[in-house]
């Protein structure tokens, strides 16, 4: 399944689409959407698709594709199994790293907010007292 979805955002954005929103079906299958702007047909980006295995992989997953100057631009569930889909976008050859933030805490999002970072994704871990992890880049 992981290759097969990185085949398609790979594809998608060599035709200068942007995958935006990932999710599975009950097949284990990953359904994703993706556009492109009508007036720049020239842009071509590079995608990478990661799939985690379960909430407590994401931040160290992100982190790492913004350190390669990919931009998180989709989120969601890889499977039944709750591993989680990310998918990293950049412009291609622009691989200039770009500033990543986790945030847990009320402080923590306040701060990321503050500081400027966009609110890219969420990711809920049921198995922690406070299950959400907010994902900033600016």
């Amino acid at each position: 399944m992981e290759g097969t979805f990185q085949a398609a955002v790979t594809q998608e954005a060599a035709a200068g689409r942007v995958v935006t929103a990932a999710c599975s079906d009950r097949s284990g299958q990953i359904t994703y959407l993706s556009y492109a702007w009508i007036a720049d047909t020239a842009t071509l980006y590079e995608a990478r698709a990661v799939v985690t295995p379960g909430p407590g992989a994401v931040t160290t997953a992100a982190s790492s594709l913004a350190t390669q100057g990919f931009i998180l631009t989709a989120s969601g569930l890889a499977d039944g199994s709750g591993n989680i889909v990310l998918v990293g976008t950049r412009v291609q050859g622009d691989a200039l790293a770009r500033p990543f933030i986790a945030a847990q805490s009320a402080v923590d999002t306040q701060a990321l907010e503050q500081r400027g970072y966009a609110r890219v994704a969420v990711i809920v871990d049921p198995t922690r007292t406070n299950p959400y992890t907010h994902l900033g880049e600016r």
